[in-house]
This record gives C-alpha cells, sequence and structure tokens, in this order.
C-alpha cells in the first residue's frame, strides 16, 4: 500500500510541493501578508501572486509593479489594463 503523498500548495505558482520545498516569507509588495507561501522556484525567480500585483496596481499605480509585469514575474494569463483601471 502506498501512503498518501503529501505537500503544500506554493500561493504563486499553485503547483503542490514536498513540505520542505514550501516556506512562509514576507510578500515583497504587500508588506501587510507575512505568511505567504511560497516554493523555492518562485522565490528564486522573484515572483509574486498575480493577484498582489493587480492590488498594487490599482493603489499604487502600474508603475509600482512595472518590474513584474513587464518581465512576467508572476503565473497566470497576462495582466490586461482592464484588470487594473480604477473605476471612478
Amino acid at each position: 500500500m502506498n501512503p498518501a503523498k503529501t505537500g503544500v500548495s506554493c500561493q504563486v505558482c499553485g503547483k503542490q510541493r514536498d513540505a520542505g520545498a514550501i516556506h512562509a516569507r514576507q510578500s515583497k509588495l504587500l508588506k501587510q501578508v507575512k505568511n505567504l507561501l511560497i516554493c523555492t522556484k518562485c522565490e528564486a525567480e522573484k515572483m509574486e501572486p498575480r493577484a498582489f500585483i493587480i492590488i498594487v496596481a490599482k493603489s499604487k499605480g502600474v508603475e509600482a509593479v512595472a518590474d513584474y509585469i513587464d518581465n512576467d514575474r508572476y503565473h497566470g494569463p497576462p495582466i490586461i489594463a482592464k484588470e487594473i483601471a480604477r473605476k471612478l
């Protein structure tokens, strides 16, 4: 009988990793998020969750996250203007 595989999902890429390959760290974009569970690969690539990039773009402007958007430092579909446009 095979034991059930256990692991934790990275909050950036969403992939399930062995518990040793995931650790908690403070988000670089949202400083109030102190326990972002991130895998070693995403951390090495300086990734952040896609949703965090959108939140910061809406609140502080696209300039604050331009490096993340320009260099695809997130997982998921391209971030489009409609997602970050502020409603008046």
